[in-house]
């Protein structure tokens, strides 16, 4: 017996992944790669599926691009079934626009300078790429367990810029993170802002669908506001959204129960997911709080530092 679309008992064509369960159906997981297999024969391409995301590979074999699901899948889950062929299709013909913009944008790095960009990314990118990411990505540590990566801003799609391009352009990464942290101030007039008391306890939230993450990187200049004497603590749960507590007391507990279930809820729905984490923000450094997690609970401590602050400030 064959299901509905050709696989004999049922048994699933592309196995999906555990982390979209609460997003889709194994059907609909299907029918969204399928249709990207569609759009690679009407476009004389090659895709081959791995486990949570697709290779592009070249007649002989060669891998060509990487493209993860996850933003894909976000985007289409959101829209009737009709529209979801447009949907792929669309998706996956930026990517051969990146690559013609790539060839012309890339040339000169007075060209590509004001349109560099951080951001930024869960460490698993990283483990998805392989061993060959050190030369594929120009990226740092800001914060535990996410990586921060240069870009570039084309008109279609992000791209990230990859190493070879330090000597092609005589830059240091450093140069190039100094660059695209100055640059993010370009898009402040598109990112949402607000501050307010839920419950009494003081939450600041920023929103924008490309720029909120890399704003807070450098949380002490883009948005004094939201930081308080003994710095601040701050979620990210994706790229667009970030939640951020001033902190002036002891108030943390407080604040991570009401920030963690919207944290869990914009992780798991909404585009770019970040981290499930929360950090302290601290004169210009980012500390994740420490966990344990003892019968499937999951604890959450303050860093020591943080403690001893508060304990000398509030004695």
């Amino acid at each position: 017996m064959k299901d509905e679309i050709g696989n004999e008992n049922n048994t699933p064509k592309y196995i999906m992944p555990s982390r979209f369960s609460e997003l889709l159906e194994q059907a609909d997981f299907e029918l969204i790669v399928q249709l990207a297999f569609d759009y690679a024969e009407a476009n004389n391409k090659q895709f081959v599926f791995k486990e949570d995301h697709l290779e592009e590979v070249a007649a002989d074999g060669e891998l060509q691009n990487k493209m993860g699901l996850d933003t894909l899948i976000r985007v289409v889950i959101r829209e009737d079934i009709s529209e979801w062929q447009r949907i792929v299709f669309d998706h996956f013909g930026k990517f051969n626009n990146v690559k013609q913009s790539i060839e012309i944008e890339f040339e000169d790095y007075d060209r590509i300078k004001d349109k560099l960009i951080i951001r930024i990314y869960p460490e698993s990118v990283l483990k998805n790429v392989g061993k060959s990411y050190e030369d594929m990505f120009v990226y740092r540590v800001d914060l535990e367990e996410t990586v921060s990566v240069i870009c570039v801003d084309l008109p279609d799609k992000f791209a990230t810029v990859s190493r070879v391009y330090l000597e092609e352009w005589d830059v240091t990464a450093e140069e190039l993170f100094e660059a695209a942290q100055q640059n993010i101030l370009q898009y402040k007039h598109l990112i949402s802002s607000h501050i307010g008391e839920v419950e009494g306890i003081k939450i600041g939230c920023f929103l924008d669908r490309d720029f909120a993450a890399s704003f807070i990187l450098d949380l002490q200049q883009n948005a004094p506001d939201y930081v308080g004497i003994y710095g601040a603590l701050v979620s990210m749960p994706t790229k667009g959204t970030v939640f951020v507590h001033p902190i002036g007391a002891n108030t943390i507990r407080e604040a991570i129960s009401i920030i963690a279930p919207q944290c869990r809820t914009i992780y798991t729905k909404e585009e770019g997911p970040i981290s499930l984490e929360f950090y302290w923000y601290y004169q210009g450094k980012y500390y994740m709080f420490p966990y344990t997690i003892e019968e499937g609970k999951k604890s959450l401590r303050m860093p020591i530092t943080l403690v001893q602050l508060l304990s000398a400030g509030l004695n």
